[in-house]
């Protein structure tokens, strides 16, 4: 009996470890199926969000002006998860296209925190991405680019970072709009008080647009290169004899109190200049650096198309003593006509200007004209000799 209630209660014993793994094993299999469940419907989550992004850019890309703004809400929903399709959109010559996916992407942008993980990403992929973009597409991400690093909204470092990379994409690029919009990042860099590679690109851009095609460009650049850290003003003094009159005001502007930019001589032909306000502006800048009116009347005529008025000067000079004789002189032995250069090397020995026998022995020795060399040499002389007497006991 014993033994027979001790094999019962085994068995017993055995069938309630049985039933426990069954119950575990239940339970296990349960969670995996479970997970598998979870996991199939987070994929088909993910599927279904991927599906409703292409679907809502796809809408966008047919957008018309009535139902855009809902199609661009839409799409910036969708958050990072749409910045390539956006991209792709701007691939496409349509303006309209372009403008609804640049609005959508600066939307998506400024919902992110700049400097962090998303934000680098999505400026990455614009960087990458913008050489590939059409025209439109590329004024589009400059524009908007202009519009994150406007002074107002105090860039962060990481805004003057892109904005500097975005300045290195477009520097190969001959589309004066989008040169125009590079303009606009770069004056907000510059505020921003940039160093480094920001800095470099911001003088490269400033040079290339002095030489712009479109004259609205190469005036902003005119005062871009006002910025002392930039350190390009002498790039600037060419554009004092610019095409176009609004050009050469910037320009005069921007250099004409510096003689170490331009020369006086050099700023004075635009005293000739057939625009009023270019006339005034460079008398203005003439008297700032301390000449008088007379001077300014003698660097006007010096300054002459025409031989014989330039020898005009020569009669201002021997009416009015308190002119240095030697600067004028000097600037008329430089003449390009001969025969200005030869009036000017007689009156130095004339009056005498011992000061400019330098100058007449290197007439003498490199003159275009042999003529005027052989006459220099003889003033040369001539001076040389007075010098000798003046110096006798």
């Amino acid at each position: 009996m014993a033994a027979y209630t001790a094999v019962g209660y085994q068995e017993d014993d055995e069938g309630e470890v049985m039933a426990l793994l069954s119950a575990r094993r239940a339970r296990l299999i349960g969670l995996v199926l479970a997970l598998v469940l979870l996991g199939s419907g987070a994929a088909a989550w993910i599927q279904r969000e991927r599906l409703l992004t292409w679907y809502y850019l796809r809408n966008l890309m047919h957008a018309t002006e009535a139902n855009a703004g809902g199609c661009i809400q839409r799409v910036v929903a969708h958050g990072e998860q749409a910045v390539e399709g956006l991209l792709d959109c701007m691939t496409h010559d349509d303006p309209s296209l372009c403008l609804n996916a640049r609005t959508a992407l600066e939307r998506i942008g400024n919902t992110l925190p700049q400097g962090e993980t998303s934000w680098n990403r999505v400026t990455g992929q614009i960087v990458e991405a913008f050489p590939r973009l059409s025209v439109p597409g590329q004024r589009g991400i400059m524009a908007m680019t202009a519009e994150w690093l406007q002074p107002s909204a105090q860039p962060s470092p990481a805004a003057v970072q892109f904005g500097g990379r975005m300045l290195s994409a477009a520097s190969a690029l001959s589309d004066d709009k989008v040169r125009t919009s590079a303009l606009d990042i770069a004056a907000s860099l510059m505020a921003a008080q940039p160093n480094g590679d920001e800095l470099v690109e911001c003088r490269s851009l400033a040079r290339c647009c002095l030489k712009d095609s479109d004259p609205h460009n190469r005036t902003r650049a005119v005062h871009l290169a006002l910025y002392p850290k930039l350190e390009i003003l002498s790039d600037v003094a060419p554009l004092v004899r610019d095409p176009v009159a609004e050009v050469r005001h910037a320009a005069i502007l921007a250099v004409g109190s510096s003689r170490a930019v331009i020369s006086d001589e050099r700023l004075a032909t635009a005293l000739h200049d057939t625009d009023p306000e270019v006339r005034r502006l460079c008398e203005k800048a003439l008297l700032g650096r301390g000449l008088t009116r007379h001077h300014i009347h003698l660097a006007r005529l010096i300054t002459d198309s025409r031989p014989a008025t330039r020898l005009q000067v020569l009669f201002h000079l021997r009416d009015d003593s308190d002119l240095d004789a030697a600067v004028w002189l000097r600037l008329l032995t430089l003449d390009p006509a001969e025969s200005v250069r030869l009036a000017a090397a007689r009156a130095a020995a004339e009056f005498p200007v011992i000061e400019l026998h330098d100058r007449l022995e290197q007439m003498a020795t490199s003159d275009p004209n042999p003529t005027v060399g052989v006459w220099a040499r003889y003033y040369a002389n001539s001076l040389k000799q007075r010098q000798a007497r003046s110096a006798a006991p």
